[in-house]
């Protein structure tokens, strides 16, 4: 039954409403008798009420993913174990969901133990296909996962055994949240997972290096795996902050640690198959990293700077970066279509009027709307947001009347 099945996620209110949106961790019993009580009402008409409707609880916070289809987005997320499996759940270009989440074995034959922790999953989507990669941690170390097939999310391929994880200290501590793998897509449906691999001796013979893995997704039966390596002598604990496709070019950013001065930096690096290009570079020096987000013109890349917040663009062709001063970020509509927009005291603002699909967009957000963590897509038609609150992962959509933000109203799974 509807009821039965839907007490696992929902549409919250209004967008911009995020504050009154949250659970209150002070009264659990109060936000459980409201869970019943929509989950009994659920076919009656949908208040304006922006109290939040409780989704799944997940033991991780990395352990979800959000990603625009050609029908909508598919939203992907692990509870906790092996043996409680993958969750997906499709949802239509206006935000709706469709049919009832599906179910995805997380771990097969080779983690034998269905305690196993799914601590982290990335998915992605492009040329009408949808790839998952996801993390298992147990007693005996880390191990990826994944699976493929077309971007309805039916008929998913059988879990695949992608090999073994980094499972040091760092990369388990609460610092490294979405930041041990990402799968990107191209929209020829080309995809490329990266991870990071078990330390190892560095190449030099001095240290340990930590190993920062790329390779095709899925594997081609019969072809040899070919395994890109780039060594990081000192890492972060969450070592990769993003990796894109535009136009042509891979672009991962990852992090590292300036020895010498005793802070973090972010390196991007680009590889141009087509033409056998690849560069690195370091950017945004001396400001803490926070990640990577698509634009029309290249890649954004994003740091805490000792004054707030900066940004800098790397363009499509090779590195014709420009950092901008202290940034903010914002939200608005322009003829029915959301706008989201960087700008400077210094500098001209950089605008991303969204037309088609587009995920990864969480952090042209401002941070009130889309906390670290969260996930925002684009589906031509409705901007939805998946995020954890007090534990539980929720989804809350908007749209552009005009231009006017117009909250999506709440809709139980």
């Amino acid at each position: 039954m509807r009821d039965a099945r839907l007490g696992l996620l929902c549409l919250l209110a209004v967008l911009t409403a995020d504050a009154s949106c949250r659970e209150d961790a002070r009264a659990p019993q109060a936000a459980s008798a409201r869970s019943r009580e929509y989950s009994q009402h659920s076919h009656a008409p949908a208040s304006a009420s922006s109290t939040a409707l409780l989704g799944p609880v997940l033991a991780h916070a990395g352990a979800f993913e959000l990603v625009a289809t050609s029908a909508g987005a598919t939203l992907v997320w692990a509870a906790g174990t092996c043996a409680q499996g993958l969750r997906l759940q499709r949802f239509d270009v206006d935000g709706a969901p469709v049919g009832a989440p599906l179910q995805h074995a997380a771990c097969g034959g080779e983690a034998s133990d269905p305690a196993a922790e799914i601590t982290d999953v990335t998915a992605a989507a492009g040329g009408g296909r949808i790839g998952v990669v996801w993390l298992v941690r147990d007693r005996t170390g880390a191990r990826l996962f994944g699976t493929f097939g077309s971007d309805s999310a039916e008929n998913l391929a059988p879990t695949l055994p992608l090999g073994a994880a980094d499972n040091s200290p760092d990369s388990r501590s609460s610092h490294a949240v979405r930041g041990q793998l990402w799968l990107t897509a191209a929209d020829t449906g080309q995809m490329r997972m990266a991870w990071r691999g078990p330390a190892a001796t560095c190449s030099s013979g001095n240290g340990t290096c930590a190993q920062l893995l790329s390779t095709v997704f899925p594997p081609q039966p019969g072809a040899p795996r070919r395994v890109d390596t780039r060594e990081v002598p000192v890492a972060c604990a969450r070592l990769l902050l993003g990796t894109l496709w535009h136009q042509g070019t891979w672009y991962d950013a990852f992090c590292t640690v300036d020895v010498e001065h005793s802070r973090p930096s972010t390196e991007v690096y680009a590889i141009r198959p087509e033409i056998f290009y690849a560069e690195a570079m370091a950017v945004l020096e001396g400001c803490a990293p926070v990640g990577l987000a698509p634009s029309s013109e290249g890649v954004f890349v994003f740091g805490e700077c000792a004054d707030g917040l900066h940004a800098e663009l790397i363009g499509g062709r090779g590195f014709a970066a420009s950092r901008d001063a202290r940034i903010e970020r914002d939200l608005t509509c322009e003829v029915g279509r959301p706008v989201l927009s960087v700008g400077g005291a210094t500098n001209a603002a950089v605008s991303y009027k969204l037309a088609g699909p587009r995920d990864r967009l969480e952090l042209w957000l401002p941070e009130r709307l889309a906390p670290p963590g969260s996930r925002a897509v684009f589906t031509g038609r409705r901007l939805l947001l998946a995020k954890i609150a007090a534990s539980r992962l929720t989804v809350s959509g908007s749209y552009c009347d005009d231009k006017t933000i117009v909250s999506v109203a709440p809709v139980m799974l």
